[in-house]
């Protein structure tokens, strides 16, 4: 989710908008702790579980580097670089999923013009992974969330926020096209902000493809073809709205529970993947340092942290600035006792 300088750029232009005025809601806040945290600064885009539960985070700024955090659920977790794509042109990572068993494609951006670049990484169970530059994402504007497809491992679906669509990117062929476009992946058509942001994060969940729209506040989803398209008579759904300025990313979890990453607001929240769900604040509030510039998230895979939501930070407030002095961090967030 590339400059005045590239780190101002994105908080002032990309990510960031003017706040509305918001009540203060009630909130549910669940215990959290804090994973590691990185040097300042730091912006922790992107987020995904390998198999063996070590987590994979992207840094959009300064570098574009690939981070690995080995034994997550562990007091004294273990940090290493796996991969940095400096030499390549590249100076962000945005997006990241794993398609087959430990492999995984990331997308890369040279400026925020692009161009834009899919990436894979092959773990195969080794600790460092093979890294092979699929292809440029020709025709795209800004390509951002990136979910794989059930059924469908050598195709993943990528989200472009400024074009206001879904790209459909076929791993073995590199055949790269549009695979659904409806307008409620665009932003607001009375935006006047530079940069405005539609379409961010996206998932699949039993059928459907499921976004947020940031500067709408608002989760949709449509029913999804077994090819990543849209079923012909199916339109775009409201799955809820949110009380805040700006939606980053989400994830589902076992029981159908959607959590959304307000990135304005350093706020989680929950709802139903069901429409027409009532919202929760869960953790976070706008003051508050907790989750701060909140990006993303994911479920760890193992016994250990099944129900550790860990979720992703750029650091930034409100402000797009630093509010305790580092850069960004991971928090396990405990929703062992949730339930909406």
């Amino acid at each position: 989710m590339i400059l005045r300088t590239l780190a101002i750029y994105f908080f002032t232009t990309f990510f960031f908008v003017k706040c509305r005025a918001i009540p203060p809601p009630p909130a549910t806040q669940l215990s959290s702790h804090l994973v590691t945290q990185l040097p300042n600064p730091a912006w922790l885009e992107n987020i995904a579980i390998r198999p063996n539960g070590e987590l994979l985070l992207t840094v959009l700024k300064p570098q574009p580097i690939l981070y690995k955090v080995i034994k997550p659920w562990d007091a004294s977790p273990r940090v290493e670089i796996i991969y940095d794509f400096s030499s390549n042109t590249t100076v962000a990572l945005i997006g990241i999923t794993e398609t087959i068993h430990d492999v995984f494609v990331l997308v890369s951006a040279a400026s925020l013009a692009g161009p834009f670049t899919a990436w894979t990484a092959d773990f195969k169970g080794k600790s460092s992974p093979q890294v092979t530059k699929l292809t440029h994402l020709n025709g795209a504007k800004l390509p951002n969330g990136v979910t794989s497809l059930p059924g469908c491992p050598n195709r993943v679906l990528i989200a472009d926020s400024f074009a206001g669509l879904v790209w459909s990117l076929d791993t073995i062929t590199q055949k790269f096209e549009i695979a659904v476009q409806v307008p409620e992946m665009s932003p607001p058509p009375n935006s006047t902000a530079q940069g405005a942001v539609g379409i961010n994060g996206i998932k699949m969940y039993k059928g459907y493809l499921y976004w947020t729209n940031s500067m709408l506040a608002t989760v949709y989803r449509i029913k999804i073809k077994p090819d990543g398209t849209a079923e012909r008579s199916s339109k775009a759904e409201i799955v809820a709205h949110f009380p805040v300025s700006f939606l980053d990313d989400f994830v589902i979890n076992d029981h159908g529970i959607l959590f959304a990453m307000a990135s304005y607001e350093n706020q989680i929240w929950a709802t139903s993947s069901q429409p027409g769900g009532s919202v929760t604040l869960v953790i976070g509030q706008k003051d508050q340092p907790t989750v701060s510039g909140i990006t993303s998230g994911e479920f760890g895979r193992t016994r250990q942290d099944g129900k550790s939501l860990y979720a992703v930070t750029s650091g930034a407030g409100t402000d797009g600035k630093i509010t305790d002095g580092l850069g960004g961090k991971v928090v396990a967030v405990d929703t062992k006792h949730f339930n909406l």
